[in-house]
């Protein structure tokens, strides 16, 4: 007589290795949104610091634009930087380098784009951004609405100038 497994044993194996499976692929997205957080909040921390570089400079902050950009003032005139642009003031023909490269958000997932967002009047700022991890301990309690104008964004994250808390 053949041994054999029978077809309930064999739908038993499956359906653990299909629960293994899910577990394995849950897991991994989270570490891959906990990893674009930390990218997040790593580019708004050296963003803040830059912008704190260029007030001990010029004694104020680059303004802000409607747009959400930074609008800076230099030889060639007044200047909005893109995202991913280099953040740098030219002056009496030098180059001043505070970032060599802003940082721009490059995930966009089923069309989703994570923003980042600058406000200023020149004597303060506040930097925001959006978390996608709802349970990170640096989320807002209480979101940003559309700080920018730049569309129905909720920001949860953020950085500002030291005499402002957000």
């Amino acid at each position: 007589m053949k041994r054999a497994f029978t077809l309930i044993e064999l739908l038993v194996v499956m359906a653990l290795l299909g629960i293994l499976t899910i577990i394995t692929v849950s897991q991994f997205r989270t570490a891959i949104i906990k990893g674009r957080d930390s990218q997040r909040k790593a580019d708004l921390s050296s963003l803040s610091k830059a912008l704190l570089y260029y007030y001990a400079d010029y004694h104020k902050f680059p303004m802000g634009s409607p747009d959400g950009l930074i609008t800076v003032t230099d030889d060639g005139g007044e200047r909005e930087l893109a995202w991913s642009s280099e953040f740098s003031i030219t002056e009496s023909g030098k180059n001043y380098i505070y970032m060599k490269k802003l940082p721009k958000e490059n995930h966009a997932d089923n069309n989703t784009i994570y923003p980042y967002c600058y406000v200023s009047n020149g004597s303060s700022f506040q930097l925001y951004g959006i978390l996608e991890n709802p349970s990170d301990k640096d989320v807002a309690a209480k979101p940003w609405w559309d700080k920018c104008g730049v569309g129905k964004e909720v920001y949860n994250f953020g950085y500002s100038s030291p005499d402002i808390t957000l």
